[in-house]
């Protein structure tokens, strides 16, 4: 689908505020010109419609129950090497639960799976030649998810279990440019047998022992790396070996939009290392993530912040570029990353969510349903800090009037999880069937389904107790048999109209998945088989 981003009157208004060329650590506005980067171009972002971008999104992952995600990403880009920042964050609160980088020469791809391991938490494991930071192939292959960054009331189980399903964003962070060995791109091409060197000595001194600054244009450019221009493409696929199911789709494509090709974005390269460490108000210039930056115990519609609290998290490199890290809008501010994560908040806004499910009894039909808020967590944040645990908001505006996607009115805390309010679901049958009232989703006591989670799953007519199709158990409700047929469709209304605001709709992505098995079928022959069907949606800003 497509939709054009209302972000070039926003980076009109952050040009007009003058901002300096200050020294922004990771990253740089290229200057043009022989011996410097390449001058960025790009205004704004967009769904890229061909599905091939500056920064990629995969909206759901898991390894429960037997299931393994497979993820492929490939560098499109014929001519240039390609720094990717890679990070996985846990469906309850979008905590990142593992990060490294990606030196993908021209033409390449990387291919990695995510499993359960043997002591429960997510495992991510690649036989892939790509050269990476830190190395895979000095890790043995594969590297274990992470639980620093969760809540530490969780039993270590419960930790366990938050790795094991949540979302992936990936970003072009740099171009390497071709040049002469020994250099970047020496050392991460592959070679004739399909194998790169990946010089350790090389790649640290780009993205390990150095932070580059705005005024470290040069240096950046000496160590091999430039601005980056996208061509980032993406597929995924979950596989359950022992169900013989496959779900498969294609990775959100976000693109910088440009008045001429290529589209170029700031340098936003940052080294993968976590001693080096950012004081509130560097983080504040880089990121609207409310527990790297600070923000307020409350928020109204219009954005009024209340009982403002200091960042809860030390940001380091490491955490560095997300979403709203600044790829366009000049040098690094606050104003710019708030400017970014509101136009790509505006990108994925949907009033309405309509898709298809069955639950026939002769083909053992199950259906699951997908929803993905991937720009939620540069809105709202789970305060782990504060007993009980709490939301913690940033300021960001949802449209003209100001007012908010995420605000204290339509987002609770429930078991640990943010939950974002709707404005109510419709299921009907396949014959004009159709349930009168309001369905809610179980266990949920309220008249309109909330979604509880950052990526949540909801089953259709299991019961929570019971698996669902992709054996979700962090993030999951269920649709009540009540509410629903044998077969049919529905719509999930996600308008969020504030009551003295235009209707904003939420940023979500996600897809439907049916699984059918043939029960008469004969020794030798398959008997289950999977379904893939992406929502539909209706656009806010189309």
């Amino acid at each position: 689908m497509k939709k054009n981003v209302l972000a070039l009157s926003i980076a009109a208004m952050i040009g007009g505020l003058g901002f300096a060329s200050m020294a922004s650590a990771g990253v740089i506005v290229g200057s043009g010109g022989a011996g410097n980067m390449t001058k960025p171009n790009i205004t704004g972002f967009t769904l890229a419609q061909g599905g091939v971008g500056h920064a990629l999104i995969v909206p759901y992952y898991t390894a429960q129950d037997g299931n393994m995600t497979v993820l492929h990403l490939v560098n499109t880009d014929a001519e240039n090497g390609k720094v990717v920042k890679v990070r996985f964050r846990g469906a309850s609160n979008s905590d990142d639960v593992l990060d490294f980088q990606l030196l993908m020469s021209p033409g390449d791809v990387w291919t990695g799976y995510v499993l359960r391991g043997e002591d429960g938490t997510a495992t991510l494991g690649t036989n892939d030649n790509t050269c990476s930071i830190p190395s895979f192939a000095a890790a043995g292959g594969s590297a274990s998810f992470k639980t620093l960054r969760l809540n530490s009331a969780l039993t270590a189980d419960q930790q366990a279990n938050e790795t094991r399903e949540g979302y992936v964003e990936i970003f072009n962070s740099a171009d390497i440019p071709k040049a002469a060995a020994p250099s970047l791109y020496a050392t991460t091409k592959h070679n004739a047998s399909g194998v790169a060197a990946c010089d350790s000595t090389l790649i640290n001194a780009a993205l390990f022992d150095t932070d580059f600054e705005q005024a470290d244009e040069a240096a950046a450019v000496t160590a091999g790396l430039n601005a980056p221009t996208g061509g980032l493409m993406g597929d995924w696929y979950i596989l359950n070996m022992d169900q013989t199911t496959t779900f498969s789709g294609s990775a959100t494509a976000l693109v910088g939009t440009a008045p001429a090709l290529p589209a170029v974005g700031n340098f936003v390269a940052f080294p993968q290392n976590s001693s080096i460490t950012y004081a509130a108000a560097d983080a504040a210039d880089l990121t609207t993530d409310p527990l790297l930056a600070g923000g307020g115990a409350t928020k109204t519609w219009d954005g009024t912040l209340g009982g403002v609290i200091a960042p809860p998290v030390t940001a380091n490199a490491q955490d560095f570029p997300d979403l709203s890290t600044g790829y366009y809008g000049g040098a690094a501010a606050a104003a710019t990353a708030k400017a970014q994560a509101e136009s790509l908040t505006q990108a994925l806004a949907v009033s309405s969510i309509t898709n298809q499910y069955a639950k026939d009894a002769d083909i053992n039909a199950k259906t699951d349903w997908v929803f993905s808020m991937p720009t939620r967590r540069y809105s709202v944040a789970m305060n782990y800090a504060t007993s009980p645990v709490s939301r913690l908001f940033a300021a960001v505006d949802g449209a003209a009037d100001h007012s908010q996607f995420f605000y204290t009115d339509n987002t609770k805390v429930t078991n640990g999880q943010i939950c974002v309010g709707t404005q109510g679901a419709v299921f009907r049958g396949r014959e004009e069937e159709s349930k009168s009232g309001v369905p809610t989703f179980s266990p949920s006591a309220s008249s309109s389904p909330s979604m509880c989670g950052e990526t949540s799953v909801l089953s259709f007519g299991e019961g929570v107790a019971a698996p669902s199709v992709l054996g979700a158990s962090v993030a999951r409700e269920d649709a009540s048999a009540g509410s629903i047929f044998t077969h049919g469709w529905g719509v999930l209304t996600t308008t969020n109209k504030p009551a003295a605001g235009a209707a904003v709709g939420l940023p979500i992505l996600g897809y439907s998945v049916q699984k059918l098995t043939n029960s008469f079928s004969g020794s030798g022959f398959a008997a289950n088989f999977g379904v893939t069907w992406p929502h539909r949606f209706v656009l806010v800003n189309p």
